[in-house]
């Protein structure tokens, strides 16, 4: 009878390598970076490179601990939205008892110095920052210098909107030059 390691295996037998992820994960990583080609590429250094190529295969490998930082770096910036959307924690909470807790208001706001601290961090490391999570970023008062202060330091800037709001000739020509680089709507 063949000796088993530890392991259930014959002793001396190599254990097959296998991606924690599949095919489906793999193509839908593929196709978001192809997506956010611009976020990745536009500004781009070596230490970046490395630190994306780093990420990317622990990410394919499904490590817990990632040694890089991060490409892109998502900062809630206003919890606050103009719309109710039903699907969204803004949304009326009807029987939900966990929206029904939900409460947002303008302190919450992240103030300008505790994003330029962020952004002082991560400079020169990562690739971009999207400002979205919860909220809209537009319904910050100092969105524009938000931008404004990520773009100097080298990153590139997305802001994800309903753009559902009023907004002149005029202002839509400052958000465009504040410094951001991409848009979602």
């Amino acid at each position: 009878m063949a000796r088993k390691s530890e392991a259930g295996r014959p002793k001396g037998s190599k254990k097959a390598f296998k991606l924690p992820v599949g095919p489906k994960k793999v193509g839908a990583l593929l196709a978001n970076l192809k997506r956010r080609e611009g976020w990745m590429t536009e500004g781009l250094t070596p230490r970046k490179a490395v630190g994306m190529a780093v990420n990317s295969v622990q990410y394919a490998l499904g490590s817990s601990r990632m040694l890089a930082w991060p490409t892109v770096v998502k900062i809630d910036v206003s919890p606050l939205c103009n719309l109710a959307c039903p699907h969204c924690v803004h949304g009326r909470p009807g029987n939900d008892n966990g929206l029904k807790g939900q409460y947002f208001n303008k302190r919450q706001m992240m103030t300008v110095e505790q994003y330029r601290g962020i952004i002082d961090e991560v400079a020169g490391k990562s690739t971009a920052v999207s400002l979205y999570y919860l909220g809209d970023p537009l319904m910050h008062p100092d969105h524009d210098e938000l931008c404004r202060i990520a773009r100097d330091a080298g990153l590139n800037v997305h802001t994800s909107t309903n753009f559902s709001f009023k907004l002149s000739d005029e202002r839509i020509e400052q958000i465009a030059r504040s410094g951001l680089t991409h848009m979602s709507v």
